[in-house]
Protein backbone atom coordinates (compact mmCIF):
# COMPACT_ATOMS: atom_id res chain seq x y z
CA UNK A 1 0.00 0.00 0.00
CA UNK A 2 1.41 3.36 -1.01
CA UNK A 3 0.43 6.61 0.73
CA UNK A 4 0.57 9.83 -1.27
CA UNK A 5 1.96 12.17 1.39
CA UNK A 6 1.55 15.26 -0.80
CA UNK A 7 -2.11 14.41 -1.24
CA UNK A 8 -2.58 14.05 2.52
CA UNK A 9 -0.90 17.42 3.17
CA UNK A 10 -3.19 19.05 0.61
CA UNK A 11 -6.18 17.52 2.35
CA UNK A 12 -5.00 18.94 5.69
CA UNK A 13 -4.62 22.41 4.17
CA UNK A 14 -8.08 22.11 2.64
CA UNK A 15 -9.53 21.22 6.05
CA UNK A 16 -7.80 24.26 7.52
CA UNK A 17 -9.34 26.51 4.87
CA UNK A 18 -12.73 24.89 5.35
CA UNK A 19 -12.61 25.44 9.09
CA UNK A 20 -11.56 29.07 8.84
CA UNK A 21 -14.25 29.73 6.25
CA UNK A 22 -17.04 28.51 8.47
CA UNK A 23 -18.56 30.22 11.48
CA UNK A 24 -19.57 26.86 12.92
CA UNK A 25 -17.09 24.00 12.74
CA UNK A 26 -18.46 22.23 15.77
CA UNK A 27 -21.64 22.01 17.77
CA UNK A 28 -21.68 24.55 20.58
CA UNK A 29 -22.83 22.92 23.81
CA UNK A 30 -25.62 24.54 25.80
CA UNK A 31 -26.95 23.66 29.24
CA UNK A 32 -29.89 24.47 31.50
CA UNK A 33 -30.18 24.33 35.28
CA UNK A 34 -31.81 23.23 37.45
CA UNK A 35 -32.63 19.95 35.73
CA UNK A 36 -36.15 19.95 37.19
CA UNK A 37 -38.57 22.65 38.36
CA UNK A 38 -41.39 21.95 40.82
CA UNK A 39 -44.13 24.48 41.57
CA UNK A 40 -46.20 23.58 44.65
CA UNK A 41 -49.63 24.89 45.68
CA UNK A 42 -50.22 27.07 42.64
CA UNK A 43 -53.67 28.61 42.80
CA UNK A 44 -56.10 28.21 39.92
CA UNK A 45 -55.99 31.35 37.79
CA UNK A 46 -52.96 32.30 39.90
CA UNK A 47 -49.29 33.06 39.42
CA UNK A 48 -45.92 31.49 40.27
CA UNK A 49 -42.37 31.90 39.01
CA UNK A 50 -38.91 30.39 39.28
CA UNK A 51 -35.60 31.09 37.54
CA UNK A 52 -33.54 28.91 35.22
CA UNK A 53 -29.96 29.53 34.12
CA UNK A 54 -28.73 28.86 30.58
CA UNK A 55 -25.00 28.37 29.96
CA UNK A 56 -22.75 27.54 27.01
CA UNK A 57 -19.17 26.58 26.15
CA UNK A 58 -18.90 29.31 23.52
CA UNK A 59 -16.61 32.29 24.18
CA UNK A 60 -18.69 34.50 21.88
CA UNK A 61 -22.44 35.16 22.30
CA UNK A 62 -24.75 32.40 21.04
CA UNK A 63 -28.37 33.11 20.14
CA UNK A 64 -30.94 30.67 21.48
CA UNK A 65 -34.68 30.17 21.92
CA UNK A 66 -36.69 28.85 24.85
CA UNK A 67 -40.05 27.06 24.70
CA UNK A 68 -42.36 24.89 26.79
CA UNK A 69 -43.86 21.55 25.82
CA UNK A 70 -46.34 19.11 27.30
CA UNK A 71 -49.85 19.54 28.68
CA UNK A 72 -48.95 22.78 30.49
CA UNK A 73 -47.20 24.56 27.63
CA UNK A 74 -50.02 27.11 27.31
CA UNK A 75 -49.61 28.06 30.99
CA UNK A 76 -45.93 28.92 30.66
CA UNK A 77 -44.36 32.30 29.86
CA UNK A 78 -40.71 33.34 29.80
CA UNK A 79 -39.08 36.63 30.71
CA UNK A 80 -37.18 37.56 28.66
CA UNK A 81 -38.47 35.52 25.73
CA UNK A 82 -36.86 37.19 22.70
CA UNK A 83 -33.39 38.23 21.51
CA UNK A 84 -31.76 35.70 23.84
CA UNK A 85 -27.98 35.37 23.91
CA UNK A 86 -25.55 33.53 26.17
CA UNK A 87 -21.76 33.19 26.30
CA UNK A 88 -19.25 31.28 28.41
CA UNK A 89 -18.60 34.28 30.66
CA UNK A 90 -22.19 35.53 30.78
CA UNK A 91 -24.80 33.04 31.96
CA UNK A 92 -28.37 33.96 30.99
CA UNK A 93 -31.08 33.86 33.65
CA UNK A 94 -34.68 33.45 32.52
CA UNK A 95 -37.80 33.70 34.66
CA UNK A 96 -40.26 30.84 34.11
CA UNK A 97 -43.79 32.09 34.83
CA UNK A 98 -46.74 29.76 35.45
CA UNK A 99 -50.31 31.07 34.95
CA UNK A 100 -52.77 28.16 35.14
CA UNK A 101 -56.37 28.69 33.97
CA UNK A 102 -59.24 28.96 36.42
CA UNK A 103 -61.04 25.82 35.23
CA UNK A 104 -58.20 23.32 35.69
CA UNK A 105 -58.71 20.46 38.15
CA UNK A 106 -56.55 20.02 41.24
CA UNK A 107 -53.54 17.78 40.67
CA UNK A 108 -49.97 17.66 39.42
CA UNK A 109 -49.25 18.46 35.77
CA UNK A 110 -45.99 18.05 33.88
CA UNK A 111 -44.05 19.21 30.86
CA UNK A 112 -40.61 20.32 29.70
CA UNK A 113 -38.65 23.49 29.06
CA UNK A 114 -36.42 23.28 25.98
CA UNK A 115 -33.62 25.66 25.02
CA UNK A 116 -32.14 25.42 21.51
CA UNK A 117 -29.33 27.30 19.83
CA UNK A 118 -30.17 29.03 16.58
CA UNK A 119 -28.25 27.46 13.66
CA UNK A 120 -25.47 29.65 12.33
CA UNK A 121 -25.61 30.57 8.66
CA UNK A 122 -22.55 29.23 6.80
CA UNK A 123 -20.45 31.98 5.26
CA UNK A 124 -19.99 31.89 1.48
CA UNK A 125 -22.00 28.68 1.28
CA UNK A 126 -19.28 26.73 3.11
CA UNK A 127 -19.86 24.94 6.40
CA UNK A 128 -22.78 23.49 8.27
CA UNK A 129 -25.16 25.24 10.65
CA UNK A 130 -25.55 23.12 13.79
CA UNK A 131 -28.37 23.31 16.34
CA UNK A 132 -27.95 22.00 19.88
CA UNK A 133 -30.30 22.02 22.83
CA UNK A 134 -31.06 21.04 26.41
CA UNK A 135 -34.22 20.37 28.41
CA UNK A 136 -35.49 20.72 31.97
CA UNK A 137 -38.50 18.97 33.46
CA UNK A 138 -41.31 21.03 35.00
CA UNK A 139 -44.11 19.95 37.36
CA UNK A 140 -46.97 22.14 38.61
CA UNK A 141 -49.21 21.27 41.55
CA UNK A 142 -52.63 22.95 41.25
CA UNK A 143 -54.76 23.75 44.31
CA UNK A 144 -57.96 25.65 45.03
CA UNK A 145 -56.86 26.69 48.53
CA UNK A 146 -55.67 30.26 49.03
CA UNK A 147 -52.47 30.60 51.05
CA UNK A 148 -51.42 34.03 52.35
CA UNK A 149 -47.92 33.82 53.75
CA UNK A 150 -44.76 35.94 53.61
CA UNK A 151 -41.42 36.38 55.28
CA UNK A 152 -38.95 39.23 55.58
CA UNK A 153 -35.60 38.18 54.17
CA UNK A 154 -33.52 41.25 54.94
CA UNK A 155 -33.72 44.85 56.20
CA UNK A 156 -30.95 47.40 55.63
CA UNK A 157 -30.30 51.09 56.09
CA UNK A 158 -27.45 53.14 54.66
CA UNK A 159 -25.54 56.00 56.23
CA UNK A 160 -26.16 59.30 54.53
CA UNK A 161 -25.00 62.90 54.39
CA UNK A 162 -26.79 66.09 55.38
CA UNK A 163 -29.32 67.24 52.76
CA UNK A 164 -29.45 63.70 51.31
CA UNK A 165 -32.28 61.24 52.14
CA UNK A 166 -31.71 58.13 54.24
CA UNK A 167 -32.74 54.92 52.47
CA UNK A 168 -34.21 51.83 54.11
CA UNK A 169 -34.53 48.63 52.05
CA UNK A 170 -36.86 45.78 53.04
CA UNK A 171 -36.71 42.44 51.19
CA UNK A 172 -39.99 40.50 51.41
CA UNK A 173 -40.72 37.07 49.91
CA UNK A 174 -44.31 36.14 49.09
CA UNK A 175 -44.31 32.53 50.24
CA UNK A 176 -48.01 31.97 49.53
CA UNK A 177 -50.11 31.74 46.38
CA UNK A 178 -52.06 35.03 46.41
CA UNK A 179 -50.97 38.64 45.89
CA UNK A 180 -49.98 40.41 49.11
CA UNK A 181 -49.58 44.09 50.02
CA UNK A 182 -47.43 44.37 53.16
CA UNK A 183 -47.43 47.43 55.42
CA UNK A 184 -44.05 48.87 56.44
CA UNK A 185 -43.75 51.39 59.26
CA UNK A 186 -40.53 53.26 60.11
CA UNK A 187 -39.86 55.55 63.07
CA UNK A 188 -36.60 57.50 63.49
CA UNK A 189 -35.31 58.47 66.92
CA UNK A 190 -32.05 59.79 68.25
CA UNK A 191 -29.63 57.03 69.24
CA UNK A 192 -30.67 55.76 72.68
CA UNK A 193 -33.71 58.07 72.80
CA UNK A 194 -37.45 57.39 72.64
CA UNK A 195 -38.75 60.64 71.16
CA UNK A 196 -39.84 60.00 67.56
CA UNK A 197 -38.27 62.59 65.24
CA UNK A 198 -39.67 61.35 61.92
CA UNK A 199 -41.98 58.55 60.80
CA UNK A 200 -43.43 57.14 57.61
CA UNK A 201 -45.44 54.18 56.35
CA UNK A 202 -45.58 52.36 53.04
CA UNK A 203 -48.33 50.05 51.75
CA UNK A 204 -48.33 50.68 48.01
CA UNK A 205 -46.33 47.68 46.82
CA UNK A 206 -48.06 44.50 45.65
CA UNK A 207 -45.99 41.30 45.62
CA UNK A 208 -46.96 38.40 43.37
CA UNK A 209 -46.80 34.80 44.67
CA UNK A 210 -43.28 33.26 44.82
CA UNK A 211 -41.66 36.65 44.11
CA UNK A 212 -39.26 38.48 46.38
CA UNK A 213 -39.32 42.25 46.16
CA UNK A 214 -36.92 44.78 47.61
CA UNK A 215 -38.94 47.78 48.77
CA UNK A 216 -36.83 50.93 49.08
CA UNK A 217 -38.14 53.72 51.29
CA UNK A 218 -36.39 57.09 51.35
CA UNK A 219 -36.89 59.62 54.15
CA UNK A 220 -35.59 63.17 53.97
CA UNK A 221 -33.06 64.33 56.58
CA UNK A 222 -33.54 68.09 56.20
CA UNK A 223 -34.43 68.54 59.88
CA UNK A 224 -31.90 66.02 61.25
CA UNK A 225 -28.59 67.28 62.61
CA UNK A 226 -25.28 65.55 61.98
CA UNK A 227 -25.14 62.54 64.30
CA UNK A 228 -26.25 58.95 64.93
CA UNK A 229 -29.87 57.82 64.75
CA UNK A 230 -32.00 54.70 65.13
CA UNK A 231 -34.66 53.51 62.70
CA UNK A 232 -37.33 51.14 64.03
CA UNK A 233 -38.74 49.06 61.15
CA UNK A 234 -41.98 47.07 61.47
CA UNK A 235 -43.54 44.89 58.74
CA UNK A 236 -47.18 43.74 58.83
CA UNK A 237 -49.27 41.40 56.68
CA UNK A 238 -52.89 42.24 57.44
CA UNK A 239 -53.01 42.18 61.26
CA UNK A 240 -49.96 39.95 61.69
CA UNK A 241 -46.61 41.51 62.56
CA UNK A 242 -44.04 39.70 60.44
CA UNK A 243 -40.94 41.51 61.56
CA UNK A 244 -39.49 44.27 63.75
CA UNK A 245 -35.90 45.49 64.00
CA UNK A 246 -34.09 48.65 65.07
CA UNK A 247 -31.19 49.71 62.85
CA UNK A 248 -28.57 52.40 63.46
CA UNK A 249 -27.38 54.92 60.87
CA UNK A 250 -25.40 58.16 60.71
CA UNK A 251 -26.03 61.52 59.11
CA UNK A 252 -22.58 62.80 58.15
CA UNK A 253 -21.29 66.16 57.03
CA UNK A 254 -21.64 66.64 53.28
CA UNK A 255 -18.68 65.17 51.38
CA UNK A 256 -17.83 62.54 54.01
CA UNK A 257 -19.01 59.45 52.12
CA UNK A 258 -16.98 58.43 49.10
CA UNK A 259 -18.33 58.34 45.57
CA UNK A 260 -16.06 56.02 43.62
CA UNK A 261 -16.34 53.89 40.52
CA UNK A 262 -14.22 51.83 38.14
CA UNK A 263 -14.62 51.26 34.41
CA UNK A 264 -13.65 47.59 34.28
CA UNK A 265 -13.66 47.05 30.53
CA UNK A 266 -15.13 47.99 27.16
CA UNK A 267 -16.25 45.08 24.95
CA UNK A 268 -17.61 44.63 21.44
CA UNK A 269 -17.52 42.05 18.65
CA UNK A 270 -13.96 42.29 17.25
CA UNK A 271 -14.94 41.52 13.63
CA UNK A 272 -17.94 43.04 11.82
CA UNK A 273 -18.93 44.06 8.30
CA UNK A 274 -19.56 47.45 6.77
CA UNK A 275 -23.02 48.68 7.72
CA UNK A 276 -23.35 46.43 10.79
CA UNK A 277 -24.57 48.08 13.99
CA UNK A 278 -21.96 47.40 16.66
CA UNK A 279 -23.05 47.25 20.30
CA UNK A 280 -20.34 48.59 22.62
CA UNK A 281 -20.68 47.54 26.28
CA UNK A 282 -18.91 49.41 29.09
CA UNK A 283 -18.77 47.59 32.45
CA UNK A 284 -18.85 50.08 35.34
CA UNK A 285 -18.58 49.10 39.03
CA UNK A 286 -19.64 51.31 41.95
CA UNK A 287 -16.84 50.87 44.50
CA UNK A 288 -17.94 53.75 46.73
CA UNK A 289 -20.30 54.08 49.68
CA UNK A 290 -23.34 55.70 48.06
CA UNK A 291 -25.49 55.12 44.97
CA UNK A 292 -24.15 56.97 41.93
CA UNK A 293 -25.48 57.79 38.46
CA UNK A 294 -23.25 57.73 35.41
CA UNK A 295 -22.97 57.34 31.66
CA UNK A 296 -20.34 56.05 29.23
CA UNK A 297 -18.80 58.53 26.79
CA UNK A 298 -16.59 57.38 23.97
CA UNK A 299 -14.78 58.41 20.82
CA UNK A 300 -14.31 56.17 17.78
CA UNK A 301 -11.15 56.63 15.71
CA UNK A 302 -10.17 55.33 12.27
CA UNK A 303 -6.41 55.74 12.30
CA UNK A 304 -5.84 59.18 13.80
CA UNK A 305 -9.18 60.54 12.59
CA UNK A 306 -12.12 60.94 14.97
CA UNK A 307 -15.14 59.54 13.13
CA UNK A 308 -17.87 59.47 15.79
CA UNK A 309 -18.69 60.36 19.39
CA UNK A 310 -20.85 57.81 21.25
CA UNK A 311 -22.72 57.98 24.55
CA UNK A 312 -24.86 55.62 26.63
CA UNK A 313 -27.98 56.40 28.63
CA UNK A 314 -27.42 57.51 32.22
CA UNK A 315 -27.88 54.66 34.69
CA UNK A 316 -28.11 54.44 38.48
CA UNK A 317 -25.52 52.10 39.98
CA UNK A 318 -26.10 50.66 43.49
CA UNK A 319 -23.19 50.28 45.89
CA UNK A 320 -21.02 47.26 45.06
CA UNK A 321 -22.83 46.52 41.79
CA UNK A 322 -21.62 46.45 38.19
CA UNK A 323 -23.85 47.68 35.37
CA UNK A 324 -23.46 47.49 31.60
CA UNK A 325 -23.67 50.84 29.83
CA UNK A 326 -24.39 50.22 26.15
CA UNK A 327 -23.84 52.50 23.17
CA UNK A 328 -23.90 51.84 19.42
CA UNK A 329 -21.74 52.55 16.37
CA UNK A 330 -22.48 51.99 12.67
CA UNK A 331 -19.22 51.81 10.62
CA UNK A 332 -19.74 52.75 6.98
CA UNK A 333 -16.26 51.93 5.66
CA UNK A 334 -13.83 49.09 6.26
CA UNK A 335 -10.78 49.49 8.46
CA UNK A 336 -9.48 49.13 12.00
CA UNK A 337 -11.42 51.32 14.43
CA UNK A 338 -10.41 52.04 18.02
CA UNK A 339 -12.98 52.92 20.70
CA UNK A 340 -11.64 55.07 23.56
CA UNK A 341 -14.04 55.81 26.39
CA UNK A 342 -14.68 56.56 30.04
CA UNK A 343 -17.59 56.87 32.48
CA UNK A 344 -18.73 60.21 33.91
CA UNK A 345 -20.44 59.90 37.31
CA UNK A 346 -21.31 62.41 40.04
CA UNK A 347 -18.93 65.00 38.59
CA UNK A 348 -16.07 62.48 38.37
CA UNK A 349 -14.43 60.66 35.47
CA UNK A 350 -12.97 57.14 35.38
CA UNK A 351 -9.83 56.10 33.57
CA UNK A 352 -10.03 55.41 29.84
CA UNK A 353 -10.45 51.95 28.34
CA UNK A 354 -10.12 50.90 24.70
CA UNK A 355 -11.49 48.27 22.36
CA UNK A 356 -10.91 47.46 18.68
CA UNK A 357 -13.47 46.99 15.89
CA UNK A 358 -12.19 45.39 12.67
CA UNK A 359 -14.57 46.24 9.82
CA UNK A 360 -14.49 44.11 6.65
CA UNK A 361 -16.32 44.52 3.31
CA UNK A 362 -19.95 43.37 3.28
CA UNK A 363 -19.20 40.25 1.23
CA UNK A 364 -16.14 39.21 3.27
CA UNK A 365 -15.95 36.02 5.33
CA UNK A 366 -15.47 36.87 9.00
CA UNK A 367 -12.66 35.09 10.89
CA UNK A 368 -13.71 32.82 13.76
CA UNK A 369 -14.39 34.94 16.85
CA UNK A 370 -14.39 32.00 19.23
CA UNK A 371 -10.98 30.62 20.23
CA UNK A 372 -12.62 27.25 20.89
CA UNK A 373 -13.14 26.90 17.12
CA UNK A 374 -9.48 27.54 16.41
CA UNK A 375 -8.25 25.25 19.19
CA UNK A 376 -10.46 22.39 17.97
CA UNK A 377 -9.35 22.88 14.38
CA UNK A 378 -5.65 22.98 15.26
CA UNK A 379 -6.03 19.82 17.36
CA UNK A 380 -7.65 18.01 14.43
CA UNK A 381 -4.86 19.08 12.07
CA UNK A 382 -2.17 17.92 14.50
CA UNK A 383 -3.84 14.51 14.82
CA UNK A 384 -4.00 14.12 11.02
CA UNK A 385 -0.33 15.10 10.64
CA UNK A 386 0.73 12.60 13.31
CA UNK A 387 -1.21 9.84 11.53
CA UNK A 388 0.46 10.73 8.21
CA UNK A 389 3.93 10.67 9.77
CA UNK A 390 3.33 7.34 11.52
CA UNK A 391 1.99 5.74 8.34
CA UNK A 392 4.96 7.00 6.36
CA UNK A 393 7.43 5.55 8.87
CA UNK A 394 5.58 2.23 8.94
CA UNK A 395 5.68 1.97 5.15
CA UNK A 396 9.41 2.67 5.13
CA UNK A 397 10.04 -0.10 7.65
CA UNK A 398 7.85 -2.48 5.63
CA UNK A 399 9.77 -1.83 2.39
CA UNK A 400 13.14 -2.80 3.90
Amino acid sequence: MKIDVKFMVCMVLFLLFLGLSSNSVYAVSIGISPADLYFSNVLKNGYAEKTIAVSTSSETPVKFTVAASGSIKDWIEFDPSEDLEVSKNSMKRITVIVKPPGNVANGVYGGSIVVSTEPSEPEGGIGVGVTTGAASGISVEITGEEIKRARVENVKVKDTEEDYPVEFSVSILNDGNVIITPLIQIEITGKGETNVLKSTSHSQTDILPTKMKIIRIKMDTDDLDIGEYAGDVKVFLDDEKLYEQTLSFHVFEKGTLSKMGVLQSVWNEPWVREGDVVKIDAYFENTGEVVVSGKFKGEVYLGNRLVEVIESDELEVPVGKTVVMSSYFNPETQGRYVVKGYVVYEGKTTGTKESVINVTPKEAILPPQDMNNIALLVSAIVVVLIIVILLKRRLKRGSR
